[in-house]
């Protein structure tokens, strides 16, 4: 039987590792405790730590990935958009092909592209294919694929809107003014089925 004085889960599992009878000890449980807290704390800092050698789970250690890769720190910028970043930047190197670019696109948020060549034109077609409108973190994206593209090569970004013929014979205009939507956002999404 555990009394509550013994809340710490490390200390816990310590008493399972002994006698029953210590269970009922108020001064065992105390020592418990606080050896308990004490692996409950060291655990913590060490799983934090782990978390730091892995993109997708750093937080205090981004700064040091940044560096490590010869990115200008950006404040402004959310953890997920510094991770994207990082992620872009890691897979970036390596002869430019199509793949190549599709997956450093696909490290940043809505990154799904077509990539298409014109070489007779010296350029390279980036056309975003799972979102509408332009993606967050655009001009990241934009300064990470400038950086594995050739110089010699223009690069032009293709969005995708709802045109006209999306909502036409879809939609009353009756439909369309209740959704809420604005002109602007009705460009980048359609409204709910009524």
């Amino acid at each position: 039987m555990s009394l509550p004085l013994l809340t710490s889960p490390s200390g816990q599992d310590m008493l399972g590792y002994v006698t029953p009878i210590y269970g009922n000890s108020r001064y065992m449980q105390s020592v418990y405790q606080a050896e308990g807290l004490q692996f409950d704390s060291l655990m913590a800092t060490i799983t934090d730590i782990l978390n730091q050698f892995y993109v997708d789970t750093a937080t205090w250690a981004l700064s040091q990935w940044e560096s490590e890769l010869n990115l200008a720190p950006n404040d402004s910028l959310t953890t997920d958009q510094r991770r994207q970043r990082i992620k872009s930047k890691l897979r970036g190197y390596g002869t430019a092909t199509t793949a190549l670019i599709k997956t450093v696109a696909q490290a940043y948020e809505r990154g799904e592209v077509d990539v298409i060549e014109d070489f007779a034109k010296y350029t390279v077609h980036i056309r975003f294919v799972d979102v509408l409108g332009i993606p967050s973190n655009i001009s990241d994206l934009q300064t990470a694929l400038r950086a594995i593209i050739p110089a010699h090569l223009d690069i032009v970004y293709e969005y995708q809107y709802v045109v006209y013929s999306d909502i036409d014979g879809k939609y009353t205009y009756d439909q369309l003014d209740s959704s809420g939507l604005t002109y602007g956002q009705l460009m980048t999404k359609l409204p709910q089925e009524v």
